[in-house]
């Protein structure tokens, strides 16, 4: 296999970064190509013999054994593992010539680390609150899913409201309110019962929204500043903070994470993937129920990209809107003011 000379550099520093010195690289190289490391580098320092051998490696076919040995020696090396995928996507994927049985499908996708990838998860989880309506002798009945993008500000799909009679006045905004932290924390345990912050009651309540068959969204204010308020009972815990929505450019198959609460139930994290992509609409296979509508869409690194919009079993597929078209609208009405970050 040939290699660029950006190719023979990046393997030459992934080897360097794996192994630190010669010992290690030597014997790496005589348990795992059977070579002689002594006979072939010039130099006893590690980078020169990094370079001697990757020259090696290219002029008697053996990189892709190479690459195989090294990482079979250290597995959890990022830059072993970005060369292998580099030269795995270069090669002709149907030779049958011993390479590597790996390819990287779906970019977007990428890597995550699982530590940063779960405190990330736990972060974006506060912002989001379910939906109720509270009637005189009944208890909050949770209809819908919505998340904060600034202090007070927060958005939700459009038919939450509408079809609930709410943008018509059939129900009074003193008997809606967005309950937060309404989530199992151990399981097998009741849920807490979070915290609720009624509509804004002021007339500037109702920012910005679009019609089910348009964006679907409804941009709105709540009563007070959740996204400033310290999640627990001190004034040292933690803010809450708020969500930042971007423009995301979906591609087929891709992961997509939506954080909901399903039937109106605890939050619950649901996993699919998108399986169809246009400007206004994605397609997508992640599990949704009533209740689920206005929630947010994450993609696989926890980027806030889309709102979740509708579902019907029958079809075989749930549907997003895609935050891009949300953003430049809520922009163009001049709303974003309350934003708490915009990246359009």
């Amino acid at each position: 296999m040939d290699l660029t000379g950006e190719q023979k550099k990046a393997l030459r520093d992934a080897l360097t970064k794996a192994f630190g010195d010669y010992d290690a690289l030597r014997i790496m190289v005589a348990f795992g190509l059977n070579e002689n490391l002594n006979a072939i580098a010039n130099a006893r320092n590690i980078n020169n013999a990094a370079f001697d051998l990757v020259a090696w490696a290219v002029a008697t076919e053996h990189v892709v054994d190479l690459i195989a040995s090294a990482r079979a020696e250290n597995p959890r090396n990022s830059a072993l593992r970005r060369v292998a995928e580099d030269l795995a996507m270069a090669r002709d994927p149907f030779a049958n010539d011993g390479g590597f049985p790996e390819a990287v499908i779906i970019k977007q996708a990428g890597f995550a680390d699982p530590a940063p990838w779960r405190e990330q998860m736990n972060v974006n989880e506060l912002p989001v609150f379910r939906i109720e309506v509270t009637g005189v002798k009944h208890k909050p009945v949770g209809i819908g899913t919505g998340f904060l993008i600034g202090p007070n500000a927060a958005l939700t799909a459009d038919h939450v409201f509408e079809r609930n009679g709410i943008h018509a006045g059939n129900i009074s905004r003193a008997q809606v309110a967005a309950r937060f932290d309404y989530s199992v924390a151990v399981a097998g345990h009741a849920p807490t019962s979070g915290k609720a912050y009624p509509l804004r009651k002021a007339s500037d309540w109702l920012l910005d929204r679009s019609p089910e068959d348009k964006l679907d969204y409804t941009y709105f204010r709540l009563e007070g500043t959740p996204g400033e308020d310290a999640i627990g009972g001190t004034p040292q815990s933690p803010r809450r903070g708020w969500l930042a929505p971007e423009s995301h450019v979906f591609q087929e198959y891709e992961p997509l994470l939506i954080l909901q609460h399903p039937e109106g139930d605890p939050l619950a994290l649901a996993i699919g993937a998108v399986s169809e992509v246009a400007a206004q609409r994605i397609k997508h296979k992640a599990n949704t129920e009533p209740g689920s509508s206005g929630a947010p869409c994450f993609s696989a690194k926890w980027k806030l990209a889309a709102i979740h919009h509708w579902g019907l079993e029958s079809v075989g597929y749930n549907r997003a809107v895609p935050l891009g078209p949300i953003l430049a609208s809520i922009k163009e009405s001049g709303a974003d003011k309350w934003v708490g970050k915009l990246v359009v």
